[in-house]
């Protein structure tokens, strides 16, 4: 699942309260009931979640102007002892020092050398596990935690498990790094089970329309072994995208499609379908319409379509919805060519 934390921002990253669900999404309850139905269907639930900033609503950082403990909680440039480009420091409101955030974000940064705030945010992750009976967290951005020394974060990744281990024993930990192949062996030695691989995705999408390998088979097996040499039971997942890439079907014709799905359905031992993929969804990432909603049906009659970012892209007149494609197994007799029967095919392989 994305992110599920109350937030105050569009794009649902800046955490304001780790413990209560966005209500634009539900509550608590509506969680537990979800795991529960899916738990009936043989089906395991990953809650995503931001460990690594807060919004600045969050209390912490409203507070932390009177108070010098809660200001320790975060990153400030006059104590950073890590360098980091002018652009990834921001001016806060009635602060004399300006906060760290990541380039291009201005989500305040977590100062995990502060055991308070791994002592806190582990808790909040243990609250969420235990209330919602879910089996397992993706961490996102993993390799961004700060710690003023930079092994510091995986020691701290380690510790994070390992208490979270101790109240389920059978819990599944994902991370999603940025920096994937300099970073993943690290976070298996640190604890996790699997770990996602962004830049397979890429050489796919470039293997496909280049018409030969371009690097994918050595990415695999070079990933590969350095997991087996740690942990023999850890996997490396390829993601067909995320909401900070372009959709997998958005530069390839059908044909093109057919051969990408193939390649990333069986390629690795783990495979994740960003939502809408396999749909035909298309966009990219630098014009915010990789991320409009998934049509379930026609917008007359769709009564589960999510409006956070409205559909200008992926329209009703570009993209068959959902029921229509599960029902009548085509996409030929559709007019857009993006719908290919990847598409189709995986819409019906979820239901059963």
């Amino acid at each position: 699942l994305s992110p599920l934390c109350w937030t105050d921002d569009k794009a649902k990253k800046g955490p304001i309260d780790f413990r209560t669900i966005d209500p634009q999404y539900g509550t608590l309850a509506d969680l537990k009931e979800l795991v529960a139905e899916a738990h009936k269907k043989n089906i395991s639930v990953l809650i995503s979640f931001n460990i690594n900033y807060t919004g600045v609503m969050h209390p912490w950082f409203l507070q932390g102007v009177n108070n010098t403990a809660l200001q320790k909680n975060y990153v400030w440039k006059k104590s950073m002892t890590q360098k980091s480009g002018s652009d990834n420091f921001h001016k806060a409101k009635n602060y004399n020092d300006k906060y760290y955030g990541y380039a291009g974000n201005e989500l305040p940064v977590l100062n995990f050398d502060n055991v308070n705030v791994k002592t806190e945010l582990t808790e909040a992750c243990k609250y969420l596990l235990l209330q919602s009976n879910a089996d397992g967290i993706k961490f996102n951005d993993v390799d961004l935690m700060y710690t003023s020394d930079y092994n510091q974060r995986f020691r701290v990744w380690n510790s994070i498990l390992k208490d979270l281990k101790k109240e389920k024993d059978n819990i599944f930990f994902m991370a999603q790094p940025t920096d994937t192949f300099t970073m993943n062996a690290k976070l298996i030695a640190a604890g996790f089970n699997a770990s996602t691989s962004n830049p397979l995705t890429d050489a796919i999408i470039k293997s496909v329309t280049g018409g030969r390998d371009e690097g994918l088979v050595h990415q695999i097996v070079l990933l590969n072994d350095s997991f087996y040499k740690i942990n023999h039971n850890a996997l490396n997942f390829i993601f067909s995208g995320n909401e900070n890439s372009n959709r997998f079907n958005h530069s390839l014709n059908i044909s093109q499609q057919h051969a990408a799905a193939a390649l990333l359905l069986t390629l690795t031992n783990g495979n994740m379908i960003f939502y809408g993929d396999e749909l035909g969804l298309r966009g990219l990432a630098s014009k915010g319409n990789n991320t409009e909603g998934f049509i379930w049906d026609y917008s007359d009659r769709d009564d589960n379509r999510a409006y956070f970012i409205p559909n200008t892209f992926n329209t009703d007149s570009a993209i068959m919805p959902y029921n229509i494609q599960v029902n009548n197994g085509r996409s030929e007799e559709h007019t857009s060519e993006l719908q290919s029967r990847f598409g189709i095919s995986y819409a019906v392989f979820c239901l059963k």
